[in-house]
């Protein structure tokens, strides 16, 4: 197996900050992307009703998209994260500052890439929010966008698949 220099290790990690510029979501807000709606965590944006279709279920106090194809790449294709102040929370009820949507390139299957992306699309074009990227405010999804596809290709320049055994070994 062929080791992966540790800067494109590195690189493979994808985090974006959604910071919320207004009403702030609640855990109710949270669930509701799910599907579920519990009256001890009572929905304030009904928008979050409109991410049901993104397949997103909760695991504890994140979310995540699960993968579907359990034969390649790991069990999740991405994580959204409660933040407070720029910082992940457990177990808090809200009202959260943002969401952190993290997405690692080695394990999931190239394809995966598009549902992290149309994930943060859905997100911006339903709340008004900002997205920081590597310390840095984003005006779209470019940037995140490019470097995804320079990382895939640098991986496959190395002779490592996206998502396969190999990667998930890296």
């Amino acid at each position: 197996m062929k080791e992966l220099d540790e800067s494109i290790i590195d690189r493979c990690l994808i985090i974006a900050d959604i910071s919320f510029i207004g009403e702030k979501p609640v855990f109710g807000d949270l669930l509701a992307m799910t599907g579920i709606e519990d009256s001890k965590f009572p929905i304030k944006n009904e928008n979050f009703l409109k991410l049901c279709d993104l397949g997103i279920e909760q695991s504890d106090d994140f979310f995540t998209i699960p993968n579907e194809n359990i034969d390649f790449g790991d069990d999740n294709i991405l994580w959204i994260i409660p933040l407070i102040k720029k910082t992940e929370v457990w177990h808090n009820p809200g009202p959260y500052d943002g969401l952190r949507f993290t997405y690692d390139i080695l394990r999931n299957r190239e394809e995966n890439k598009e549902i992290y992306l149309n994930c943060l699309e859905k997100f911006i074009n339903l709340f008004s929010v900002s997205v920081s990227y590597r310390g840095e405010k984003q005006k779209n999804l470019e940037k995140i966008k490019k470097d995804i596809e320079k990382t895939i290709k640098e991986l496959l320049e190395n002779d490592v698949k996206p998502g396969s055994e190999e990667a998930l070994m890296q």
